[in-house]
């Protein structure tokens, strides 16, 4: 961000700041629109940069990277709804929906996902939408692979 001017580069801000406060911007429901071009361009960097650090040998977790994936999915869903039809809800929420699905998909965690997202937004009302993505990703998840990533993982090892 530009302290002078307020301006700040959206890629910068979602690639450079670390994965947490990246999830922390995509989630905000600020009056601050982000841009289609720069969250799509950002979605397709950090799932370049995830999937090719998932087989190295160095101490790497796969919650945060889904979590942020998932958030740059719906929030680029949710920003291209609000430029197609103005009366839909804030691509904050689309951003916190996505990645429950993608938390939910990856690791087979249903009501953990849903329980940290919602004591996370503080939002009661979020908790029908985030049921539904979860619910949806983990069966879609269980029919292409019955177990989670994690699972494969302990299983090849022995």
């Amino acid at each position: 961000t530009c302290p002078e001017g307020g301006a700040y580069n959206e890629i910068a801000t979602l690639l450079l700041t670390g994965a947490e406060a990246a999830v922390k911007h995509l989630y905000s429901r600020s009056a601050n629109p982000l841009h289609l071009g720069p969250t799509i361009l950002a979605l397709l960097a950090y799932t370049l940069m995830a999937v090719g650090t998932a087989g190295l040998p160095v101490p790497m977790g796969s919650f945060i990277p889904c979590m942020l994936i998932g958030a740059l999915i719906g929030r680029t869903t949710g920003e291209a709804l609000q430029v197609l039809t103005k009366s839909v809800t804030h691509p904050g929420i689309y951003a916190m929906v996505g990645s429950a699905a993608m938390l939910s998909g990856f690791n087979h965690m249903t009501m953990a996902t849903v329980t940290l997202l919602v004591e996370a937004s503080m939002d009661l009302a979020l908790i029908p939408p985030l049921m539904l993505s979860v619910f949806v990703s983990y069966l879609v998840s269980r029919y292409i692979n019955h177990h989670a990533y994690d699972e494969q993982l302990i299983m090849k090892k022995g």
